[in-house]
């Protein structure tokens, strides 16, 4: 998960009034919190008090939203202590604002993480993992025996959706790393 393209997004968090973003950011937090969408943070009475109090149209009230929704999820991904917060943005950020940000990442950072870790970004879930070692023995022309390959087959559980994958053992290695990675970041939430 990056940052890219919220540039606009930054921008407007530094231009609006400091002293209304801390309300807004906990708003933001509490709805991430509380596994709801960024959409339904503020109801429509509301929306209209923003853009009044803040001087923006709904298009930017929707981009600032967004762009403090992606900063705690990005935060959240990355295992970002809310000392450090203030440092993995400023460059994007007013002082002010990276400290509203951090406070609230502290106060809202373990219960977002929880939530965000019982969440799952697919309906189907890994339920069986089979797995066969393939090795082609010497034929009559060739002498040699040929690559092994491991073939695993991975299920869903229904059946629809099984996925089979063939690999030599440099695919195999390369797999297992990326493995470690994702386990390492996991581990990292906990």
């Amino acid at each position: 998960m990056d940052l890219s393209g919220l540039e606009n997004g930054f921008s407007l968090l530094r231009a609006v009034d400091q002293s209304k973003l801390p309300k807004i950011i906990s708003r933001v937090a509490q709805t991430i919190e509380n596994n709801a969408e960024i959409s339904d943070a503020f109801n429509a009475d509301e929306r209209a008090k923003l853009k009044e109090v803040l001087s923006l149209d709904e298009k930017d009230i929707d981009l600032m939203l967004l762009t403090i929704h992606r900063c705690f999820m990005y935060v959240a991904y990355h295992g970002v202590k809310p000392q450090s917060l203030a440092q993995k943005f400023g460059n994007n950020l007013s002082e002010q604002t990276a400290d509203i940000m951090s406070k609230a990442w502290q106060k809202y950072g373990r219960e977002i993480t929880n939530t965000l870790k019982q969440n799952t970004l697919s309906s189907n879930r890994l339920n069986t993992i089979d797995w066969h070692l393939k090795l082609q023995v010497a034929q009559g022309s060739k002498s040699r025996i040929g690559e092994p390959n491991v073939v695993f087959q991975l299920g869903s559980g229904n059946g629809d959706n099984d996925c089979v994958i063939e690999m030599n053992h440099d695919e195999l290695l390369d797999f297992y790393n990326k493995l470690e990675t994702i386990q390492e970041q996991l581990d990292a939430l906990s």
